[in-house]
């Protein structure tokens, strides 16, 4: 029975196992994973850090929200997550009062009808970490593609990747491998950074399915005011 207090059952949901008949795949009862997506069967795909498993409803308990419903979220399968989710002009300043810079001292600018105002969420075993971003077109491209890369690649393992980000506030690179022993064999090993204007920062090697990537990727293209499906012809 979910408590009706908290989220409802959605893509990007906290929830808690409450079965043990996946203790064999490393998933034990009390186990804390987010949701995925729901299958055409009425199942919820959910990310563990041990496995990816098919729960129906009444497997787990909703736990907490991570996500708006148009957000985007990059999970590993070593546990932890990247998201990334759209803010409205009002919450976007709200997020700014609470971060006590103005969008000038931060980005030196106003936001355009362009720009993405939204918020970084970065949360793995050793630290948790989430501030406003105001995103131009330049860098909405780079994500998008970055994040599409790792399906693209079809001969040679491993093969680096590196995202040139203008700012200091998040880096990620890493390698793309292929590993049979674990669910996905094919995936982008990303090691991540993430700091804030005080220098407090967070680091972790995310292991993200390739077709994760791309469906992130995908999902910002949808999500960026910049960018557009066109974008994703990489020709």
């Amino acid at each position: 029975m979910l408590d009706e207090n908290l989220s409802p059952v959605g893509r990007g949901v906290f929830v808690r196992l409450t079965t043990n008949r996946f203790s064999d795949q490393g998933v034990p009862v009390g186990t804390e994973g987010l949701t995925l997506y729901r299958a055409d069967d009425g199942r919820w795909r959910v990310s563990f850090a041990a496995a990816y498993v098919d729960l129906d409803e009444s497997e787990f308990q909703v736990i907490g929200a991570l996500l708006q419903s148009r957000g985007v979220v990059l999970p590993s399968l070593n546990g932890g997550w990247l998201a990334i989710q759209p803010l409205s002009e009002l919450a976007f300043l709200r997020s700014l009062a609470r971060s006590q810079a103005p969008a000038e001292e931060l980005w030196g600018r106003h936001p355009e009808s362009s720009d993405f105002l939204g918020r970084l969420e970065f949360a793995v075993a050793n630290g948790a970490i989430a501030f406003p971003v105001l995103w131009d077109r330049e860098r909405q491209l780079k994500l998008v593609y970055f994040l599409g890369s790792p399906d693209h690649v079809t001969h040679t393992f491993p093969q680096e990747l590196k995202l040139n980000w203008p700012d200091p506030e998040l880096e990620i690179g890493g390698v793309v491998t292929v590993d049979h022993d674990r669910p996905f064999g094919k995936a982008a090993e990303l090691d991540v950074t993430m700091r804030n204007r005080n220098s407090y920062s967070v680091s972790a090697r995310l292991v993200v399915p390739a077709s994760a990537c791309k469906q992130a990727s995908e999902g910002l293209a949808d999500l960026f005011p910049a960018v557009s499906s066109d974008d994703l012809d990489y020709g």
